[in-house]
């Protein structure tokens, strides 16, 4: 559904003169990202909507979306398992957010420091089918550390203000934080499976 629809918007440019022929797929391929991108952003605003957490389901995003652009993790490999893994991430953070009776400085203070190990020695991750130059892996790492950092600057503030905004922030970095793990061992794992 998802590839005809871009399909569709890429022939009507075409027809249009607004781009060439020869750009067609590539311009299919890019409806494609926005249009998997707009769906997984409005399936955790529903989520949120109907489970009346409509801001923890933004400062997830927000949280997710910024950090893991330049750490990397794992990836599903279809559409809708990728979206069926953040509607889990997210409802799963909830759980734990609604479950959890303390959130303390020294959790976040150590949380943060595991965190930006970890960033530091494995990350970024890269995707099989995204390479990215060594200058480009040295700027990720660092902009992600500087996120993972503010982020865990953000929640710490938040601990006296809202223990709720705190929590949301921490597990969605814990979250991401296994994503860069689970890649990077089923990378361990294929590598050697395939030695």
């Amino acid at each position: 559904m998802v590839r005809q629809i871009a399909g569709y918007l890429s022939k009507r440019w075409v027809e249009r003169n607004i781009i060439t022929s020869d750009a067609y797929d590539c311009y299919v391929y890019g409806w494609e990202v926005i249009i998997l991108i707009i769906l997984e952003v409005a399936n955790i605003l529903i989520i949120g909507i109907c489970s009346d957490t409509l801001g923890s389901a933004v400062i997830f995003l927000v949280t997710f979306v910024s950090v893991r652009r330049y750490t990397g993790g794992y990836h599903a490999k279809t559409c809708l398992r990728c979206n069926i893994c953040l509607s889990m991430l997210y409802l799963l953070n909830l759980y734990i957010t609604f479950n959890l009776k303390f959130m303390r400085e020294s959790i976040i203070i150590t949380f943060l420091l595991v965190g930006l190990i970890v960033i530091y020695l494995i990350g970024p991750i890269e995707h099989i089918n995204k390479k990215i130059s060594p200058d480009q892996v040295n700027r990720n790492k660092i902009i992600s550390m500087a996120l993972f950092s503010l982020c865990c600057v953000i929640s710490f503030l938040f601990v006296k203000i809202d223990i709720y905004v705190a929590s949301i922030i921490s597990i969605t970095l814990f979250e991401i934080l296994i994503l860069m793990l689970i890649a990077k061992f089923t990378a361990m794992f294929l590598k050697t499976d395939n030695s």
